[in-house]
């Protein structure tokens, strides 16, 4: 096997065993032992169960994408341990909220604890992970770091079929983009959506009124990404 071959396969296991909330310390250990033969033929049969597939209606029926693009993109993957994993395949499915990579053409596989996940990185974006009051979180796209951040949220609906109806053809399905939301996160806080000045204050709260006084000088508008970034950068500044 090339060298470049026995590298990417190496990187899949270990990313497969985040997947697992296998003791990432362990594979180390196993990867020098007899043992490791054992884990790759366990690691073929599972990356076969289509359980592991995040995304299961059949997408060539359906007009769209649920994607944030439909190939997948080399990127590196870093984990609260601060563990990187780079030259992984990647791409985001907008519509299920999940990462997938990919391990052969017909085999891809989600990220199922991405609590674990500190940041993504591929193509032109940044991923976090968030959970919001410790229900079910999403992928927010970082806009904009440092203390303060600005987060972009991505959004895909999927609209089911239509049956002919008098003077009306029948619809197929398909996906569709909804407009990208913006959130402002402070340190620990949970991202605030931010449509208006109103959000700004339930952001800032005590600080609020110098942030609104930032706006009203600098002529922002927080409906407009570029407003919200230059915002942010001028908060980070102080």
């Amino acid at each position: 096997m090339k060298r470049k071959s026995l590298q990417f396969v190496i990187r899949t296991c270990i990313l497969l065993i985040i997947i697992l909330n296998t003791n990432l310390k362990a594979f180390n250990q196993v990867g020098q032992t007899e043992g490791f033969a054992k884990f790759q033929a366990d690691f073929i049969s599972a990356i076969h169960d289509d359980s592991f597939r995040g995304f299961t209606l059949t997408e060539k029926d359906i007009a769209g994408s649920p994607y944030l693009s439909n190939e997948f993109i080399l990127g590196l993957v870093m984990t609260n341990d601060n563990v990187t994993y780079a030259g992984i395949p990647l791409r985001y499915n907008i519509f299920n909220d999940e990462m997938e990579f990919k391990i052969s053409n017909d085999t891809i596989l989600s990220i199922t604890n991405p609590e674990i996940i500190k940041e993504i990185k591929f193509g032109d974006e940044s991923f976090i992970y968030h959970k919001v009051n410790n229900k079910k979180g999403g992928y927010y796209s970082l806009r904009s770091t440092g203390k303060v951040q600005l987060l972009a949220k991505y959004k895909i609906i999927f609209n089911p079929a239509k049956e002919p109806e008098p003077y009306k053809e029948a619809t197929p399905p398909t996906f569709s983009k909804k407009s990208t939301t913006y959130c402002i996160k402070l340190e620990d806080a949970d991202p605030v959506l931010i449509n208006n000045n109103k959000d700004i204050e339930n952001a800032f709260g005590k600080e609020s009124d110098e942030i609104l006084g930032i706006i009203k000088k600098n002529k922002l508008n927080v409906k407009k990404e570029k407003d919200l970034i230059q915002l942010v950068q001028l908060i980070n500044q102080k």
